[in-house]
């Protein structure tokens, strides 16, 4: 389809009507090869990059249409015209204006404005969620290079976070970036942005498309998961501490062992003792048992050597001497008796602190594997509380 240009006048009398009729505004364009001749646009809505008098813009709408010498509809972003509306496309009808002998002379564009809905209802959603919502959970409404609106609380409590303002440029590492610029949903975890800004957000980006499936912005889910993630540090932390006294605990689980290994080594030490002092006192008994034979047979020599007179002086003698060895050691035997009787009170009073040690030694242990058991419990507690916190 094209036009004559002896249309043009016709064309700037319908130029208004035709502006009125598009619901979200529209401006009508005509062109020669070089300039724009003529512009109508609605009320409330104009495009500051088309201006009457101005050369058409080098590559821009009008160029491709007097190009390709044919009727054309396609779609751009508004800002290659200079809409400052964030969101907002142009849906572009052009055709070409011929001159009497055929050739293009110009052009007649309707450059249609088509608002991306979200944008176009973002303000009363936004209400709506401030109204309906924990303020913990926040949306973000973007273009591709700013924040351009966000629910109320992002600009009341938290107003100090700076990256999360209107007309704020979007950090080209984040979530919300990435989304731009792989036209796909991003995640971004709330340990991130609390490196970042200060506060940790769970953000969730999803991108914006035109008609023509061209990402023009996105909008973004804010929840604050900062309670979430403190609970978790928390969570961690008691779990390293269990850990930790776990290990100690374990320590002395094996000490205790050793101390009841050792304490029965020493018990079977004692009763070896013990043993030895039996046997010493069999011996001391067949010590005293020799002594009052001597004395009785140093007796006997005596009383020989008293009835052989002056022969058995001598014998005499030598029988005294004898019986004094016998009685020095049948006193001697008594002394080693008291010394071997105090030996194994002593070796029973060690035996008894011995089996008394072990018992408390084994009932420590048993205590301890009771606590060990416990804290594992506490332990696997720590671990659900941590998955139901990620949850959240």
């Amino acid at each position: 389809m094209t036009l004559r240009s002896d249309a043009i006048p016709y064309l700037k009398m319908v130029a208004p009507f035709i502006a009125e009729a598009q619901e979200d505004g529209a401006c009508i364009a005509i062109t020669d090869r070089e300039k724009v001749v003529f512009k109508h646009c609605s009320p409330h809505f104009d495009i500051p990059g088309i201006k009457e008098g101005e050369y058409i813009q080098k590559g821009g709408a009008a160029e491709r249409i007097i190009r390709e010498g044919k009727m054309l509809k396609f779609s751009i972003t508004g800002n290659q015209y200079g809409l400052k509306q964030r969101g907002m496309c142009l849906n572009i009808t052009g055709t070409p204006i011929l001159d009497e002998g055929g050739q293009v002379v110009g052009a007649f564009i309707i450059f249609a404005a088509s608002p991306h809905p979200v944008y176009k209802s973002f303000g009363v959603l936004a209400e709506v969620i401030d109204q309906a919502l924990d303020k913990r959970i926040n949306f973000v409404l973007t273009d591709t290079e700013e924040i351009v609106a966000t629910t109320r609380a992002l600009t009341t409590d938290y107003a100090h976070v700076s990256g999360l303002q209107p007309g704020t440029k979007l950090f080209p590492d984040g979530s919300i970036k990435q989304s731009i610029i792989h036209n796909r949903v991003v995640r971004e975890e709330p340990g991130y942005t609390r490196d970042k800004l200060g506060v940790a957000f769970e953000v969730t980006s999803f991108p914006l498309r035109s008609d023509k499936g061209e990402v023009t912005g996105a909008f973004c889910s804010i929840i604050d998961r900062t309670v979430n993630e403190d609970v978790k540090g928390h969570v961690q932390s008691l779990q390293e501490s269990i850990s930790q006294i776990t290990m100690a605990i374990e320590s002395v689980v094996n000490a205790v062992s050793e101390v009841v290994e050792q304490q029965n080594s020493l018990n079977e030490k004692v009763q070896e003792i013990g043993q030895a002092s039996d046997k010493i006192e069999e011996i001391l008994k067949f010590i005293k048992e020799v002594a009052e034979e001597t004395k009785m047979l140093g007796l006997n020599a005596a009383i020989e050597a008293a009835r052989a007179g002056e022969v058995g002086k001598g014998f005499s003698v030598v029988a005294n001497e004898i019986r004094k060895l016998s009685e020095q050691s049948k006193e001697t035997v008594n002394q080693i008796r008291g010394f071997i009787n105090y030996i194994n009170n002593q070796i029973k009073d060690a035996a008894a602190a011995a089996d008394y040690t072990v018992s408390t030694a084994e009932s420590q242990a048993a205590a301890m594997e009771e606590i060990n058991a416990s804290i594992e419990e506490i332990n696997a507690l720590a671990e659900v509380l941590v998955k139901e916190v990620q949850n959240l």
